[in-house]
């Protein structure tokens, strides 16, 4: 019986950890103000796509698509990581 119960909770454990961690559709109100300040500020005439918020369960990084077709990525206190074009 207490096997059974082992499996069952490493199973809930692992469930809630992946429900934890992933990559999801966010707003762009949702982004750090560092981030949505350095967006206004260096492409003042592009607008906000897509945002995703990927969180690997100890830190979270925001990725952005602009409408020029620029990518950007923030760590979560919202400071600029990578920019592709």
């Amino acid at each position: 019986m207490k096997s059974i119960s082992s499996i069952i909770a490493a199973i809930v454990f692992m469930a809630l950890t992946l429900t934890a961690c992933g990559e999801k559709a966010v707003t762009a109100g949702d982004l750090p103000k560092t981030a949505q300040k350095y967006i206004q500020q260096h492409f003042p005439e592009s607008s906000i796509l897509i945002v995703k918020q990927d969180n690997d369960g100890l830190s979270k990084t925001y990725e952005v698509k602009l409408d020029n077709g620029m990518e950007l990525e923030f760590d979560s206190d919202g400071a600029i990581v990578d920019v592709d074009d």
